[in-house]
């Protein structure tokens, strides 16, 4: 259940920019592909592993489609204002790599998950909830992918519910707990020693 929560989380911080708003395809349509693409590179089954050639793929479509100093930005809420920008800078390049090596490392041994996308419910005339089953194994998780049309962005996802709990906020809880006794360094320290747990 951890890794799965893992890869959900992962899942949300490489899909929060999903669609642009001059795509002719429905947005449910092109949230499916997109997740897919991240899914078929995760989970591309090689003969003779090679985690670079991996990486490599998996880079080249984070670099295409997703903005990462945005999403990050919006994981910290109001404790972005808190780095220096010599920081943010740092936190955007740890936290790639940290995506990249779970990415190529922690789910070789398992199946490509399952999902199964359904219709959009309208939530108002610019933000929608997509109902989501995934299937990983034995374990059937419920989420719920929502999405708002902003006007320069186009559809961007803001939240999925996890069986009926929000990631965001549980992401923000826990920045807000982290800042009220530590900084941006010992946050980022934690952040490099991780990585350093993967060489």
């Amino acid at each position: 259940m951890k890794r799965a929560t893992t890869l959900l989380s992962l899942l949300f911080a490489l899909c929060s920019t999903a669609a642009h708003a001059d795509e002719p395809k429905p947005i449910e349509v092109r949230l499916e592909s997109t997740i897919n693409q991240v899914l078929d590179a995760i989970f591309e089954k090689q003969e003779v592993p090679d985690l670079v050639s991996k990486r490599n793929k998996i880079l080249t479509l984070i670099e295409e489609n997703f903005p990462l100093d945005v999403i990050v930005q919006r994981a910290f809420g109001r404790n972005w204002k808190q780095f220096t920008e010599g920081q943010k800078t740092e936190l955007i390049t740890l936290t790639s790599d940290l995506i990249l090596n779970i990415y190529t490392r922690d789910f070789n041994d398992m199946e490509r998950p399952q999902m199964t996308f359904l219709d959009p419910i309208e939530l108002t005339t610019a933000k929608v909830e997509i109902p989501t089953t995934i299937q990983l194994s034995n374990l059937s998780i419920n989420l719920s992918y929502r999405l708002a049309n902003r006007a320069t962005e186009g559809w961007q996802i803001y939240d999925i519910l996890v069986e009926g709990r929000s990631i965001v906020s549980n992401y923000r809880t826990q920045f807000d707990e982290h800042f009220q006794k530590k900084g941006p360094e010992e946050l980022l320290q934690r952040l490099r020693n991780k990585l350093v747990e993967f060489k």
